[in-house]
């Protein structure tokens, strides 16, 4: 005798109902969309469609968050999505007691590679300490993993909160602080986090990037130099979908260490639309502040 069972839907049917799903309960802007009509309209469609037009569908629907960072990347795609990002650190000294240091941004997220990312960030900052100020240049940091780029920094960062994640209901996360890579090896680390930095942003400073920029608003001695950033300062959530693709979902904000939330992108102290005149600006600042 066979018994009843429940068949799984088609895969284009699981896909599109597992989208609706998690989009619907996790996005921040969720409410942007009109559910009564699309969920309807969308499960509908997946009776008959290909998972292409599935997923075209859904592109659509995500546009429709408005938030700018949210997306979601079919099979097929995958590959490039997840190419890792893993320039190192470069850091040189600009003038007479005064270094910068520049990230271009970093994906990985297997431990390992985490800890050394860190590691040559905070061997890179020891190489150069003493300064008597620091030019943090994010301007082509376009984001990937910001904990090892926040680990690496936290000789300038010390022991404030540095940001939460706030959803938008206003709940808000653990302070970042504590979620940051633990160095087990104990590096000595230089005492950063009064020295004035200035921290230079633009338009691909992005998603992590962003973050790491915000970790530095609200602390002492610093002042921004740029142009706006991209953005994207929101939290990303990836869900997984039945047939192997994945959806990354902006499901909260971001907010400093003073509980500024940036829904918007992060704004310089000094607007400079030339690269050359943004690092001039920034590096008289520092030397008109540390010079007697």
């Amino acid at each position: 005798m066979m018994k009843n069972c429940r068949m799984a839907p088609p895969l284009p049917e699981a896909v599109m109902q597992k989208a609706l799903s998690d989009i619907k309960e996790n996005a921040v802007n969720a409410s942007h969309i009109d559910w009564k009509t699309e969920t309807p309209r969308l499960l509908a469609l997946s009776h008959t469609a290909l998972l292409a037009d599935v997923y075209a569908n859904l592109r659509a629907l995500i546009k429709n968050l408005d938030d700018h960072h949210s997306l979601v990347i079919p099979p097929w795609k995958k590959s490039g999505f997840e190419q890792m990002w893993r320039a190192p650190p470069k850091a040189k000294t600009l003038s007479a007691g005064i270094n910068t240091i520049g990230l271009t941004g970093f994906t990985p997220h297997s431990p390992q590679e985490m800890s050394a990312y860190r590691d040559a960030l905070l061997s890179t900052i020891r190489s150069l300490a003493p300064a008597k100020g620091w030019v943090l240049d994010l301007r082509k940091d376009q984001g990937g993993n910001m904990w090892p780029m926040l680990a690496g920094l936290k000789p300038f960062l010390g022991d404030a909160p540095l940001g939460y994640f706030v959803t938008i209901s206003g709940e808000k996360s653990r302070p970042w602080k504590e979620t940051l890579p633990i160095d087990h090896q104990g590096m000595a680390q230089p005492d950063l986090s009064t020295i004035p930095v200035a921290v230079l942003i633009g338009p691909h400073t992005a998603s992590s990037g962003e973050a790491v920029a915000i970790a530095f608003k609200g602390r002492p001695n610093t002042r921004f130099f740029g142009t706006p950033t991209a953005g994207l300062t929101s939290s990303n959530r990836t869900f997984r979908l039945p047939d192997g693709g994945i959806m990354p979902i902006a499901t909260s904000f971001e907010a400093d260490r003073t509980g500024v939330i940036y829904k918007h992108g992060v704004e310089p102290d000094e607007h400079i639309e030339d690269e050359t005149a943004t690092i001039q600006a920034a590096t008289l600042w520092l030397h008109n502040l540390t010079v007697p």
